[in-house]
């Protein structure tokens, strides 16, 4: 009886295993199955076209569209991403407006003026493409714990509204653009004529030259000093630091996409994503200019005169009682830190990279460079320095041509300002989806052939009439970008250009220094093609005094 009972129980138990086993395996194969599907799933998403997104090349799981976008060129910790060279070859194969992810992240790249146009007016496409690499080394340093970014250029929304109105409107208040600009600025090419007259007769070369003068007029009006010392070694470093930044490939860098945040800005992976580049210019920014504008604070009171662009700047903050406002008391200093680094950074290496390369289109075109000096000499006699108020583009119409040329011929900028879509929109027809990164391919269209005869010529003709005695302007020119974040320092920077340019080939003959190789201005020069702006290539040149 106890034989029959005890085979009973282990029959039922026997049983029990077998259908816990039999459930237990069902499960685990579901589960399997469940991931299997969703690899599957993924797989298919990170491959697939979204629908009615721009043509463009392939993806990959991963990678994206990366490995048909450019090929990679090796550097001595890693992998640098060319995209200039890219972009041109992605215009021509896929049209005005090409689609692909670097990484996980859609990118569109806009190759026509008229689109650029229609995208970047749109309130959708008004957000800043803030780089994770670029949020944790920001100008100001500080950051915020609601993950917003301050400044007046990577702030967004209703933030970046009050601080673009306020910096446009006080500068202006304080000068920007007016005559007393004209005229602080005059003092600097002066102050570098006087300069560069102590090194004639000798191979020099201009890099860096340029730096401080042009950004001392700007610096005036925001801080309400300038640099003395125009070859001060300190400045002259950060000069060297901000040139290597810009020189990296931007917020599209394919080592930021791919790699987790906390460990791209970690040893020795920031050696691969640039952030040890960008904090150490950062900081080297900080280094220069927090000390000039705690003097401002520490001496800046209610009752204090208002001298500059700083100190409005602190009476706006004192007078500021709503809290959501971006000059709303500490977060209101955080957004004065970056808006001073914001206008450091833009004027210490924009418009002197913009002359050396005007400088360099001379030394390689003598025949241009004495054409201009014989329309400014017969405009201005040999004694005056030349200046905008006395002059329009119809008296000095091949003057303003051989600018307009060099803006075309470098597209320094060449992609302008990157873009977010914040939402959903339609552009030429296609469906932009949120989060997208929107490109100006200005290089393009600064060079394509369907508008402009020869455009690796430099021929500044092609902006003046049939006569050559007219100057013809070009929509098709647009160094300072398009839309709600066109350069706000365009009026200034163009300003500054001129008069460096005439100043300078009014005082000296520039020319190639014997004996040393002067490189090329085409695309087959590496340092030309890469990072954010373009770098001129090094040269050297001998200065000859012109009689006067």
């Amino acid at each position: 009886m106890f034989t029959k009972r005890n085979t009973s129980v282990s029959s039922r138990l026997s049983n029990k295993n077998t259908i816990t086993g039999m459930w237990s395996c069902l499960a685990t194969t579901t589960l399997l199955c469940l991931i299997i599907a969703k690899f599957i799933s993924w797989l298919i998403n990170s491959i697939r076209r979204p629908v009615d997104f721009p043509p463009g090349p392939p993806r990959v799981p991963i990678l994206g569209s990366l490995p048909f976008v450019a090929p990679f060129k090796s550097s001595v910790f890693g992998i640098n991403f060319s995209f200039l060279g890219a972009k041109e070859k992605l215009a021509e194969k896929y049209g005005n407006v090409c689609g692909f992810f670097m990484g996980t992240t859609p990118v569109v790249l806009i190759s026509d003026p008229d689109v650029m146009r229609d995208a970047f007016r749109k309130d959708e496409t008004a957000a800043f493409a803030l780089g994770r690499i670029q949020a944790t080394n920001r100008t100001g340093g500080h950051k915020r714990t609601d993950g917003t970014a301050p400044g007046v250029f990577s702030s967004q929304g209703q933030e970046w509204q009050e601080q673009r109105r306020f910096t446009l409107k006080t500068l202006k208040d304080f000068g920007f653009g007016r005559q007393s600009t004209e005229d602080a600025v005059v003092e600097e090419v002066e102050r570098l004529c006087s300069l560069l007259a102590k090194k004639t007769g000798q191979p020099l070369s201009l890099e860096f030259t340029f730096n401080l003068p042009t950004v001392n007029s700007l610096w005036k009006l925001v801080m309400g000093e300038v640099f003395e010392d125009l070859e001060d070694p300190r400045l002259l470093r950060l000069c060297q630091a901000i040139s290597q930044m810009l020189s990296l490939s931007g917020s599209h860098r394919p080592w930021e996409q791919l790699l987790p945040h906390w460990l791209a800005v970690r040893p020795p992976f920031d050696l691969l994503t640039d952030s040890r580049i960008m904090a150490n210019a950062s900081k080297a920014m900080r280094d220069v200019y927090m000390p000039v504008l705690q003097r401002h604070i520490d001496t800046f009171g209610e009752d204090s005169e208002v001298k500059d662009f700083t100190d409005m700047y602190l009476a706006n903050i004192n007078r500021t009682n709503d809290p959501d406002s971006s000059f709303f008391q500490e977060k209101g200093m955080d957004s004065l830190r970056c808006v001073i680094g914001d206008l450091f950074f833009a004027g210490l290496d924009t418009t002197s990279r913009s002359l050396l390369w005007s400088i360099f289109y001379m030394v390689h075109h003598p025949e241009i460079q004495a054409t201009v000096q014989e329309e400014l000499d017969r405009f201005f006699g040999r004694k005056t320095m030349p200046t905008l108020t006395s002059t329009t583009k119809e008296d000095l119409p091949y003057t303003h041509a051989v600018v307009i040329e060099s803006l075309r011929k470098t597209g320094l900028a060449h992609m302008a300002v990157p873009h977010r879509a914040i939402a959903d929109f339609r552009l030429a027809g296609y469906h932009i989806p949120q989060g997208t990164i929107l490109l100006q391919n200005i290089y393009h269209v600064h060079h394509d052939r369907r508008f402009w005869q020869d455009p690796e010529k430099f021929d500044p003709c092609r902006f003046l009439d049939a006569d050559q005695k007219y100057f013809v302007s070009s929509e098709r020119v647009i160094p300072f970008g398009v839309g709600k974040r066109q350069c706000l320092g365009q009026t200034l920077a163009e300003k500054e250009l001129f008069l460096f340019f005439t100043g300078l080939l009014h005082r000296f003959k520039v020319e190639a220094a014997p004996g040393i190789t002067l490189p090329s201005y085409g695309m087959d020069v590496g340092t030309a093609t890469t990072g954010i702006a373009r770098q001129c290539p090094k040269f050297y040149v001998v200065l000859t005094k012109r009689d006067c």
